[in-house]
């Protein structure tokens, strides 16, 4: 038979060959399940008043239509054909215009499996490969972490926050007044490329430490100032410069660039300065002040001076190193004495002790006796020889011969 007609009863029919099935009315076509999606095999009819389909195995793996989703269950194959606007392909699923999609191709390379940004694959500004290689042109990463043991080959230094960069500067930081500090107009540089011209500025009247930085997301023209350390570091920001107010004049330090320093006394390390650090004829006599020459370690060269006073315990020696105290000569303070001793204290000398002046030496007095001479009273002479006292010698006083 080429077609016929099922009436509502009976209510099953078996067809044993191909042919057109038409229902002219009854609730269902069916094999193997006896309602919609229950047990195994198909059905097909209405089921509520809304027309339904299901096949396959209602515990596994099936298709149904309930009249409004179409559900499937199990593995789908599709060569062809497009889903929510997805073009399916032999080995792809992509947008309509290629540059957004997913491959199953193989070539034995690294294939790529994900990409997005162009209908190549391998020209997208995104892909990922099958071994887990991922390409991104512009990337933001807003949480997690990556392992610093993961990392390799070069980032390059324009995608560093200005905060890790290197950098340099061409503003000359000066001393405006004791609680100030300026700078002229210059250049900020990234080790980047990327250059900011920063405005002549200032501290304003500093109270405290002061720090001096960058923050390109307050101003890319101009340094900011906080009296507080952890305002002028973290992301965007640089510092530049710390200053302090001074008693006489500020100090401060640049820290890149032209750099530029000014330092206060107490900043320097007690005798930290030798002079390999000072250059020669530098330091002039106003520019020191010690309370006795002996605090200066120095050849003192010749000596040019109206007068050479010297005070209460003063004197001036060579060679004896106390009044008539071995050779050479002292003259000064010996005790609260003014005293006088040259030559030998063993041999020929002369002494004025305050009181009295005393010869010593055989040559010297047989020198002084022989000429026409007047001994002074209170003279003394320490004998060690013979006297002979000529007729020319006039002798005032007494004459003391030791």
């Amino acid at each position: 038979m080429d077609e016929f007609t099922i009436q509502p009863a009976p209510n099953t029919v078996q067809i044993t060959q191909q042919q057109r099935l038409s229902m002219a009315s009854g609730p269902y076509y069916a094999a193997g399940q006896i309602t919609y999606d229950s047990g195994t095999g198909f059905w097909l009819g209405v089921q509520d008043g809304i027309a339904r389909f299901s096949i396959g195995n209602s515990a596994g793996n099936k298709m149904t239509w309930d009249g409004t989703t179409l559900s499937i269950v199990g593995s789908f194959t599709a060569s062809s054909g497009t889903i929510g606007g997805w073009t399916i392909g032999a080995d792809y699923i992509r947008d309509t215009s290629g540059v957004v999609g997913l491959s199953s191709a193989v070539t034995g390379g690294d294939d790529i499996r994900f990409w997005a940004g162009d209908a190549v694959p391998a020209s997208a500004e995104f892909k990922v490969t099958e071994s887990g290689a991922v390409t991104a042109t512009n990337i933001t990463i807003t949480g997690g972490s990556v392992l610093s043991s993961l990392l390799s080959g070069l980032i390059g230094l324009s995608n560093l926050n200005v905060a890790a960069q290197g950098w340099t500067q061409t503003s000359v930081f000066s001393v405006l007044d004791l609680n100030t500090v300026q700078w002229g107009a210059g250049t900020f540089t990234t080790s980047g490329g990327t250059s900011y011209s920063i405005g002549a500025g200032n501290t304003g009247n500093m109270v405290a430490r002061t720090f001096i930085y960058l923050d390109i997301g307050v101003s890319t023209t101009a340094y900011q100032v906080t009296t507080t350390a952890s305002t002028a570091v973290g992301a965007g920001k640089v510092l530049v410069a710390t200053a302090i107010n001074g008693a006489v004049e500020p100090s401060f330090e640049v820290f890149s660039g032209i750099g530029g320093a000014n330092f206060d006394g107490s900043q320097i390390v007690a005798a930290s300065i030798t002079g390999n650090e000072v250059a020669a004829n530098t330091i002039t006599a106003g520019n020191l002040s010690v309370s006795q020459l002996s605090a200066i370690a120095a050849d003192m060269g010749a000596l040019t001076a109206g007068t050479i006073t010297l005070d209460s315990t003063g004197h001036i020696k060579s060679g004896q190193t106390a009044y008539n105290t071995g050779t050479g000569f002292f003259l000064g303070k010996d005790g609260a004495t003014t005293k006088l001793s040259l030559g030998s204290a063993a041999g020929n000398f002369l002494t004025w002790d305050g009181t009295s002046l005393t010869i010593g030496g055989v040559p010297l007095i047989r020198e002084l006796i022989s000429a026409a001479v007047t001994i002074p009273s209170g003279f003394q002479m320490l004998l060690a020889d013979q006297l002979t006292i000529d007729s020319d010698v006039t002798i005032e006083g007494n004459l003391a011969i030791i």
